[in-house]
């Protein structure tokens, strides 16, 4: 996701850590953030430090959830609910993949010069990477 929303023009960073490793990456948060939270099931420590964080930089945030735990959807500007389907026990996260996805593509849309900017630099930047186009040095 955070890949797709750099592709658009929109600068994106993954708080992908666990346990104490998360606290390095809610630094990087900043006051002209947003916080696109995926939170299913139960409220995890890692959820509810993320979200303490972004109130205490009034951050907006955008819960993508399969629940509607009050201690979670109450923080949240906008919910967009996602359900989880289960074969056998497995977690099959299609939806939510379709919701991300989605999602990325309304923000392109949004500011398509934004988006056809950046996408006109990536294509040039992977030419010159593969060796069909070179920057003067």
């Amino acid at each position: 996701m955070a890949m797709l929303l750099t592709r658009v023009g929109r600068p994106a960073i993954c708080l992908d850590a666990s346990g104490i490793a998360l606290a390095d990456q809610l630094l990087e948060l900043r006051a002209r953030d947003a916080l696109l939270l995926l939170a299913y099931g139960r409220a995890y420590r890692e959820v509810t430090a993320t979200i303490g964080r972004a109130r205490q930089k009034r951050l907006p945030m955008v819960l993508v959830t399969d629940s509607l735990e009050p201690r979670l959807a109450r923080h949240a500007d906008v919910i967009i609910p996602a359900q989880r389907g289960r074969a056998e026990r497995v977690a099959l996260h299609g939806a939510t993949l379709v919701v991300l996805e989605a999602l990325v593509l309304a923000l392109a849309a949004s500011d398509q010069s934004r988006t056809m900017e950046t996408l006109e630099q990536l294509n040039a930047l992977r030419q010159a990477v593969v060796g069909t186009a070179s920057f003067d040095l």
